[in-house]
């Protein structure tokens, strides 16, 4: 009896599946050895969700969206990351600028936000970035001005994984291929490295926008959470520029 096509797709697809799952499972089980990295990351997660409860609770379900997709975005890039899958971790962690940006923006512009609903708005990224550096209470601060000025080096990096412009950004090689993903060390600190910048721009972006609700001795536990992911001079700076001791 002849061999269908269909046939010839479930054999090839099982052995690919068999293939890549084996692969993979070798791909993470390598990379678990760096857990003090991935430890790191999930840290500055944490950091980030903690506005949540502390800036966030007067905005509508509409803006906090944004924040959400944002931090959904964050955690896409650490499990992609784990998983050795660096260009879709980079992938995500761009998508991370976008939406966390989209909510600095939209929770100021309501009537753009009722047009975005609806299909009526499109706003480039470029535009969301530029709103951030020329925003008032976010130039106010030295510290806080510096990462805004930051935003488009950081965009423009990531973006290259997006579009595959530079051949660093590339799973694949003439000699592997395909490559879903790979135990790669400088990879694994490319992406350690992009992924702590952006999170401690969206950090310091969000204590010019929220510098009120951690003045005296609110949030405590926060506090703590937001330590541990600043060196000491950015901490004080901090308590130097905005009076936010951490």
């Amino acid at each position: 009896m002849p061999v269908t096509i269909e046939a010839e797709f479930r054999a090839n697809y099982d052995t690919f599946k068999v293939a890549a799952e084996a692969s993979n499972a070798n791909v993470k089980g390598a990379l678990s050895a760096n857990d003090k990295i991935f430890l790191s990351s999930y840290r500055l997660i944490c950091a980030f969700r903690g506005w949540h409860e502390v800036g966030l609770v007067s905005l509508s379900d509409d803006v906090i969206g944004f924040f959400i997709e944002a931090h959904n975005d964050l955690l896409t890039s650490h499990v992609h990351a784990t998983s050795g899958m660096w260009r879709s971790a980079l992938i995500s962690l761009r998508s991370f600028m976008e939406s966390y940006l989209a909510f600095v923006y939209f929770k100021d512009h309501p009537v753009e936000l009722a047009q975005w609903k609806v299909g009526e708005l499109r706003l480039e990224p470029k535009v969301l970035r530029q709103y951030c550096v020329k925003h008032p209470e976010l130039k106010k601060y030295f510290v806080v001005k510096s990462a805004t000025q930051r935003l488009d080096s950081e965009y423009s990096k990531l973006s290259g994984s997006v579009h595959g412009s530079k051949v660093d950004f590339r799973m694949t090689s003439a000699s592997a291929y395909p490559a879903i993903a790979t135990d790669d060390l400088s990879r694994l600190r490319a992406w350690q490295k992009l992924q702590t910048q952006s999170v401690r721009t969206s950090l310091l972006i969000f204590f010019g926008l929220f510098a009120s609700r951690l003045q005296g001795a609110a949030h405590p536990i926060f506090r703590k959470v937001l330590a541990a992911n600043f060196p000491p001079k950015i901490r004080q700076d901090l308590k130097a520029q905005l009076g936010i001791n951490i």
